[in-house]
């Protein structure tokens, strides 16, 4: 285990435009780096009999947010996109005048602003607390208590970049501070705000920078620039709530996994670094080829995993997430990952996290190898066979595949992805994808299940066109030398006889 106060390997705070990882210079386009893709693990109903089959369902979807840019750009009642006064029909002189005037403010206050994110990261890379406090406003107490509770999080954090650049994509220049955004008073001279980039590494884990929007206010007192406040979640853009923003936090390293839990839960920190190894050596022993190092937020804040989540679905239905952190909407080898837990899915501790890591650490080992047209049916199941590999008593499927097995209403195809996540159906998909490579694995041979789901990954055409429903055809005749079709009967038949409906 480390406590991460080795926080001593910064690239340095930002130093112009040519050191920002993300975008040329200021103003630069581009688009924004967009919403993740993500594995969601369902949190699945427990039924209260046991059958010999069963499903904590957990599950895998690509949910791309958009990341929207809708912010004001409005600043002390000038226009931010020229950096004016409204011009008067007085004379070209004086509004020629004005507008200098206008634009060397703004370009003072940014250069203030700026100036202060570079002492501050400048700060905590020496583990100076007093130099991160130095420009925060003093007279708010809350918001210094927020930056001391930040500092000592991100120290416990093994970083190996922590800096601020511009946000690609975003407006450059100020963005309009709501009236009342921060407690004002007659020392309040001016205030500013602008959209920043905050870039950090974990080093051992992140192959490369991932990147925050900061949305970052500043007042002026006494003729001093100071940081007031924060309105990124604010402006109706996506972001994430990370695990070190809300709430203390103890940081665990085992040899595999990062793992972050509420200071509050700090004595089982241990115990959830061994299970976390231990989850990744599973995986690791079924998928030798594939990443099998995470970076796991098993936190109480209920704020982090929703928007890890995303808005698209309810966070209430799902036991946790795997969300890939790159400039790609889709998987990709290249991709930071973050594994992260509902804080509402089971007590702490409990029987069912073990299953739940061995399912999303599947999702981490084989991320980077998925085609456009890798079914979640394929995506899925494997990632529940390996949860359940070495328990399969302890699965649980949706009783209705029981009934529908007893009446012989079973389905004759594998689930599509455009109805995976239907809420009335996702528990039955889930069973029935976690079925077919039970099945595959005791009447053919284990191999055999990593043999199709390696044709399904290869599959580059878009989910469920004809092009990849064929492709599917030929991972089957190609793996089990039988039809999808011939595989589906076979299938029906398996489960009609191991899985009956009790109660």
């Amino acid at each position: 285990m480390n406590g991460g106060d080795s926080v001593t390997e910064y690239d340095g705070a930002y130093a112009g435009p040519g050191a920002w990882p993300y975008g040329g210079p200021a103003g630069a386009g581009g688009p924004l780096p967009p919403g993740p893709a993500g594995g969601l693990a369902r949190a699945g109903r427990r039924p209260p009999h046991r059958r010999r089959r069963a499903l904590v369902a957990v599950a895998a979807a690509l949910v791309v947010v958009v990341v929207g840019t809708a912010v004001g750009v409005a600043h002390g009642g000038r226009s931010a996109a020229a950096g004016t006064a409204v011009p008067t029909p007085s004379s070209a002189a004086s509004s020629s005048a004005g507008e200098s005037a206008a634009a060397a403010d703004l370009a003072a206050e940014d250069a203030a602003a700026w100036a202060i994110l570079d002492r501050r990261a400048a700060a905590l890379q020496r583990g100076s607390l007093a130099g991160w406090l130095a420009d925060v406003d003093p007279t708010q107490p809350a918001l210094v208590a927020q930056q001391r509770m930040l500092f000592a999080n991100l120290r416990r954090l093994p970083l190996a970049l922590f800096r601020y650049g511009p946000y690609q994509g975003a407006p450059r220049g100020p963005v309009d501070v709501p009236p009342n955004a921060v407690p004002t008073s007659t020392s309040v001279q001016a205030d500013y705000s602008m959209w920043v980039g905050l870039a950090y590494q974990f080093r051992g884990f992140d192959r490369e920078p991932v990147v925050d929007q900061y949305l970052p206010i500043f007042v002026r007192r006494d003729g001093a620039w100071l940081l007031a406040g924060d309105q990124t979640s604010t402006q109706g853009d996506y972001r994430w709530v990370e695990p070190w923003d809300k709430e203390p936090i103890a940081v665990g390293r085992g040899r595999h996994s990062l793992v972050v839990v509420s200071a509050r839960d700090a004595r089982r920190l241990p115990a959830m670094v061994a299970a976390a190894d231990s989850a990744l050596s599973a995986v690791a022993s079924m998928w030798p080829v594939g990443n099998h190092q995470a970076v796991l937020y098993d936190t109480r804040n209920s704020d982090v995993f929703a928007t890890y989540l995303g808005s698209e679905v309810p966070a209430g239905e799902y036991a946790g997430v795997t969300r890939g952190l790159g400039q790609g909407q889709t998987h990709s080898g290249d991709q930071d990952l973050r594994v992260v837990v509902n804080a509402a899915y089971d007590p702490p501790g409990s029987s069912g996290v073990p299953a739940l890591l061995r399912h999303e650490f599947t999702h981490v080992a084989k991320w980077g190898d998925q085609g456009a047209g890798t079914p979640l049916w394929a995506s899925e199941g494997i990632a529940e066979y390996t949860a359940y590999r070495s328990n399969v008593s302890a699965q649980r499927v949706s009783s209705q595949i029981g009934t529908d097995a007893s009446h012989g209403r079973l389905p004759r195809t594998e689930p599509t992805d455009a109805s995976f996540y239907a809420p009335a159906t996702t528990d039955y998909d889930y069973g029935f994808a976690w079925c077919t490579f039970e099945y595959i694995s005791e009447q053919y041979s284990e191999s055999k299940v990593r043999a199709l789901y390696e044709a399904m990954a290869t599959i580059s055409a878009p989910a469920d066109s004809a092009a990849a429903v064929a492709a599917q055809g030929r991972g089957f005749r190609r793996v089990l030398g039988i039809s999808q079709a011939q595989f589906v009967r076979r299938l029906d038949a398996w489960i009609t006889q191991v899985i009956r409906p009790v109660g």
